[in-house]
């Protein structure tokens, strides 16, 4: 009997430790649900933020509005917006989205990044385009996992 009950124990904490290791990869760029907006566009926007990243990381003097937050508690609550913004894997978005806007000169999209997988922290970023289609700015927010 005590077999069984140890090994129904290891199996528990087995199972409690499987989200950390067994969680499911990101999607890809390529397999973000979209909304409002087609694959194109998606990868045009992904290219973009991939591009600012390079010149930022390559010294680039780049202008537009970069703001981050998370709950004091989280790490990402201690480094610089602009370090949250090099460190944002944007090559695996969970979601990406161009809610409807009447704004002609600013182009606003939202993104959501799962950087440590489902389940865990979310990241939502919204993007804004100027007329021209130049990034004005970037919004990154961590946050909690929604409960569903």
């Amino acid at each position: 009997m005590s077999i069984l009950i140890r090994a129904l124990a290891i199996a528990a904490v087995v199972m409690a430790g499987a989200p950390a290791w067994a969680a499911p990869p990101a999607p890809t760029a390529a397999e973000a649900r979209l909304g409002g907006l087609d694959r194109e566009a998606a990868d045009a926007l992904i290219g973009k933020l991939k591009a600012a990243q390079d010149a930022l990381r390559g010294g680039g003097q780049l202008y537009f509005g970069l703001l981050s937050g998370a709950p004091a508690a989280y790490p990402q609550a201690t480094l610089s917006p602009r370090d949250v913004f090099l460190k944002a894997d944007f090559d695996r978005p969970f979601e990406i989205s161009k809610p409807p806007s009447d704004n002609r000169l600013w182009v606003p999209y939202k993104i959501a990044l799962q950087p440590d997988g489902p389940g865990r922290i979310v990241c939502d970023v919204e993007v804004v385009l100027g007329i021209n289609g130049q990034i004005e700015r970037v919004t990154l927010y961590h946050h909690p996992p929604h409960p569903f």
